[in-house]
């Protein structure tokens, strides 16, 4: 598995490493902290090996996920020479950063967060990275030939077995009290990884019956959207939605509810029309989790 963002992280606001001290026993210091805030470009994972993945009633779950050892690779400008002796375990003689000879370089501990068009913040910590020099000879060209210099941090993590490789906690809502805290703790504590995974196990029925993908309803259709969860920070909130599917928008039947059961009757179509319902859970800390079920609403004869 690899992903990769191609674009320039504009929404990117933190790019955070702390330094290792022990990488045995995965204890860490904050006393070297780097801080690439507004600096970054691009980041690209590549994902050797993958953890078993956690599922509910078939669907992958996103919230809290640890994947195995893989390559990392940051685009950040403006790396400063103090970084650079961090980074690769250099040292300053005369002005100039020269290689202590050390055939390992420090390990850290990464943390991103990216914001995403809906508002909600992605964020990611790679356990046990060691990064290697970068190429000093990259520019790019921007605003008719203007140059500037951009850095690439490429490394290795590896196996942490006390905290993970990889962990990612996705859809926080920063514009929550909760949601702002756990995200601060996310980019200024090293081994903070939140409470318990989130899970969304949200049922859909018609008439008592399960509803599962690719099932066929007819307009007028009394369906029930049930909203279920465990993990995460109680107490919850659930959004109740549809929409038609391959649109990116979406029709709220309940939004920011308490309750957890809410019924919808099938719109009329035309003729046969593909849709998707969806319960959003999101806990006290601003993790959101999405449980969805495609259907087709037919038309009535």
């Amino acid at each position: 598995m690899a992903t990769e963002n191609t674009r320039p992280f504009i929404n990117c606001k933190d790019l955070r490493m702390w330094k290792m001290i022990d990488e045995t026993a995965g204890t860490y210091s904050s006393e070297i902290s780097l801080d690439f805030s507004d600096r970054m470009t691009t980041y690209g994972d590549s994902v050797a090996t993958n953890s078993t993945p956690l599922y509910g009633d078939g669907e992958l779950i996103e919230t809290a996920v640890t994947e195995g050892m893989g390559t990392l690779t940051h685009g950040v400008h403006h790396v400063t020479d103090s970084e650079r002796q961090v980074l690769y375990n250099e040292s300053n003689v005369g002005g100039t950063s020269v290689s202590t000879g050390h055939e390992v370089t420090p390990y850290f501990c990464t943390a991103l967060r990216a914001l995403k068009l809906n508002g909600k913040v992605n964020l990611r910590k790679w356990f046990k990275v060691a990064y290697q020099k970068h190429d000093e000879n990259v520019t790019q060209l921007e605003n008719n030939g203007v140059q500037y210099s951009m850095t690439t941090l490429t490394g290795t993590y590896s196996e942490n077995t006390a905290l993970g490789m990889k962990v990612a906690r996705c859809e926080v809502d920063p514009t929550t009290v909760a949601g702002a805290a756990f995200m601060n703790r996310w980019m200024t504590e090293p081994t903070f990884v939140g409470d318990a995974s989130l899970t969304n196990t949200s049922t859909f029925t018609s008439g008592g019956t399960a509803i599962t993908d690719g099932a066929e309803l007819e307009e007028g259709t009394t369906v029930t959207l049930a909203a279920s969860a465990t993990g995460g920070t109680s107490p919850y909130t659930y959004n109740y939605l549809y929409k038609k599917a391959g649109s990116e928008y979406w029709y709220a039947i309940a939004e920011g509810a308490t309750v957890t059961t809410q019924t919808f009757t099938l719109p009329d179509v035309a003729s046969d029309t593909d849709y998707v319902l969806a319960v959003e859970v999101t806990d006290s800390n601003g993790v959101t989790l999405t449980k969805s079920v495609n259907i087709t609403v037919t038309a009535g004869t």
